[in-house]
């Protein structure tokens, strides 16, 4: 059975979208659920401090206006810190205004090896984790790629189980074409 390669490519995308739309969904629904646990976590210990943390990797990207002029710098570390004498690892990220020119001049210059002050909380099983910044917006956007993922499932497997229905509904033997021509002899 030879299938026309337009129609592989047509059902290539569709299942390329259809892994889009779960990987959003799932994504979503993970984000909502650590996100909550981390916040529930954090409202409810006792102990939270402050600590130094070494910055055992750091990138940065520059948010760019439509005239190409930077407005702000993201600054994404991952950090270790020691508590006890045990060394706990967490991902930190920042973020500078191109108008807070001495905040961005200090940030520009930490590499790795720098040690910043970084707020850390002990979870229920006795763990230390980075605070949650607890971003209202980032919280939207994991409810947002539910329906999100939803729709997009949606879409793409009515694409592609829907013709398929759609074509042996009309054809059911799969044999000779459909004529179209309607009644004859009205």
């Amino acid at each position: 059975m030879h299938k026309d390669p337009a129609k592989r490519k047509e059902r290539l995308y569709s299942i390329i979208g259809l892994l889009v739309g779960v990987g959003l969904l799932v994504a979503g629904i993970i984000g909502v659920i650590t996100s909550r646990i981390d916040a529930n976590e954090y409202k409810n210990t006792t102990d939270i401090r402050k600590v130094e943390a070494v910055i055992e990797e750091i990138s940065s990207k520059d948010e760019k206006d439509d005239d190409n002029m930077i407005t702000g710098t993201d600054y994404r570390t991952k950090l270790s810190f020691v508590v006890d004498g045990k060394t706990f690892y967490g991902n930190y990220d920042f973020y500078a205004s191109a108008r807070d020119y001495e905040k961005k001049a200090a940030y520009d210059q930490l590499k790795k090896g720098d040690t910043i002050s970084v707020e850390i909380y002990k979870t229920s099983d006795g763990e230390y984790k980075l605070s949650p910044d607890n971003n209202p917006f980032i919280f939207l956007l994991y409810c947002v790629a539910i329906p999100v993922g939803a729709f997009v499932i949606y879409v793409f497997a009515s694409d592609l189980f829907g013709k398929k229905s759609k074509q042996e509904k009309s054809n059911p033997t799969g044999k000779g074409k459909k004529s179209g021509t309607g009644k004859a002899g009205r």
